[in-house]
């Protein structure tokens, strides 16, 4: 059976495809389940969040997250989020398959983002840990020395990174 929700009546399509999707099974569980509790499982019959998707797929990248979130205009794009069971790491990617990716922008309007804290107090704090960068595609970047990149008051930019010998370079660079 197919079922399209279009924009217009949302919340009495998607009441009717809850109705319709309950009791479908696909392989060995319920492709839609509304357990006891009001959780709501997507391959899985034991939600254990009010939202539950379950699906095992090692890979990354635009179409093979488990949950998709993008215009309906173009439904190849978008964010994918995802979680590799295979080597148990969770991801996010921005883009549009079969056309390459896009940037993922944090807080656009306003706010700080934290990594292990709840009070970030800067637009980027990590708490307890390292920030770092590594060189590791010189395929597509050569060998280019990556590091951080620093905007002045008065328009230029500089990168700073760390030399073989332990050194800091600083190099005037063109802003990106």
């Amino acid at each position: 059976m197919n079922l399209k929700i279009r924009k217009r009546n949302v919340v009495v399509g998607l009441a009717l495809a809850i109705l319709a999707c309950a009791g479908m099974t696909y392989a060995s569980y319920s492709a839609f389940y509304v357990a006891s509790n009001n959780n709501v499982g997507i391959g899985t019959d034991t939600p254990q969040a009010a939202l539950h998707v379950a699906y095992d797929n090692p890979n990354t990248g635009v179409l093979n997250g488990q949950v998709q979130i993008g215009p309906y205009s173009t439904l190849t794009e978008g964010l994918s989020i995802g979680y590799n069971s295979s080597d148990h790491y969770a991801w996010l990617q921005s883009g549009q398959y079969g056309y390459g990716y896009y940037p993922l922008d944090l807080q656009p309007q306003q706010g700080y983002v934290g990594i292990k804290t709840s009070a970030p107090g800067s637009r980027l704090t990590v708490n307890d840990g390292d920030v770092e960068v590594v060189l590791s595609d010189t395929n597509t970047y050569g060998s280019t020395p990556r590091g951080l990149i620093l905007h002045a008051a008065d328009g230029h930019c500089a990168r700073v990174n760390l030399a073989n010998n332990n050194s800091l370079t600083v190099t005037t660079i063109t802003c990106p």
